[in-house]
């Protein structure tokens, strides 16, 4: 999904420059055309946003005080607290276990059909996920997320207009330099972006735990990372799971210590069967903490560390 909105925005921006190149756009016009690109991107991505990700996830709004009561119950009641306002509460037909929030100008939240089912025998752990959902929407995270992300978009029009443009140009060696600069701004950009979206993540997890304590998250998010990861992995992971992933409460692509997690939980005694999945999940998040820079969201282990205020 990634590589094809890629191609999309490459097709769209290279049949732009095509027509700036035909109307004689040269010198200043050259980096002016992109940042006009850029803004209408934007713009486009404001107005058109809510509809691609309601499209792409398959969400159903809930209709009326009998569509899922509880569910009702918990985003009201902690809408309310934090005094922020949800427009909409929707169920995504995503088997996944998640939750996310979006709308640049009014806040919907949505879980999936795979959280409702994997936190059916405990609300607890729901409603610290949907605690941490709502404190995304009082940070305002999803505009603060909109308006950064507009930075490496910028650096990538520069980047492909200055390459596309050099060909046959008198200063193409300058041109490319300036493109392949733009390029490497472009990828640490992106790496700000993804540091921004993680530190976010945290801030919203500090929230829930302000407002229930640490362990109903922390219940959330074993059963996300690790119970629920663990009975889907042999589903390949959606398109829409890939292309939401920033939205989502967790990575599900990460999934670590079985006392830590069920000392600091409170889950009691689990099962034989579970304890063997969890271990056998929990090798696998540490080994990949050097590729954590490319992700949208930090380690679930170093999340419930910080949850509890537990030094690694």
């Amino acid at each position: 999904m990634t590589l094809a909105i890629m191609l999309l925005f490459s097709t769209i921006f290279g049949f732009m420059l095509l027509i700036g190149y035909l109307i004689g756009l040269n010198g200043m016009n050259l980096l002016i055309y992109p940042l006009a690109m850029a803004l209408i991107m934007i713009l486009l991505q404001w107005g058109l946003s809510d509809r691609l990700i309601q499209a792409i996830a398959g969400i159903t709004w809930l209709d009326g005080p009998n569509d899922y009561p509880e569910l009702r119950s918990m985003v009201v009641r902690q809408a309310e607290q934090a005094n922020v306002k949800i427009s909409k509460i929707g169920i995504s037909k995503m088997k996944r276990a998640n939750a996310f929030v979006f709308g640049i100008r009014k806040a919907k939240l949505v879980v999936t059909q795979g959280l409702l089912y994997s936190l059916s025998d405990d609300p607890e752990a729901m409603e610290g996920i949907i605690a941490h959902e709502i404190g995304h929407v009082k940070h305002n995270d999803m505009k603060v997320m909109m308006l950064i992300s507009t930075m490496p978009l910028i650096a990538y029009m520069i980047a492909y207009s200055f390459m596309w443009s050099s060909y046959g140009s008198r200063d193409r060696g300058n041109m490319i330099l300036i493109g392949a600069l733009a390029w490497v701004f472009y990828f640490l950009l992106n790496l700000g972006v993804l540091l921004v979206s993680r530190y976010r993540e945290y801030y919203a997890d500090n929230y829930s735990k302000e407002v229930l304590g640490p362990r109903p998250l922390t219940r959330g998010l074993i059963n996300i990372a690790y119970l629920n990861e663990a009975a889907t992995k042999n589903r390949e992971i959606t398109s829409a799971e890939a292309t939401l992933s920033a939205f989502l409460i967790s990575d599900s692509r990460i999934v670590e210590d079985i006392s830590l997690l069920t000392e600091v939980s409170n889950m009691g005694r689990i099962s034989a069967e579970k304890r063997k999945i969890i271990e056998k999940e929990i090798k696998k998040e540490r080994k990949m903490s050097k590729v954590e820079i490319l992700m949208t969201h930090p380690l679930t282990y170093k999340r419930i560390l910080r949850l509890n205020e537990i030094n690694e």
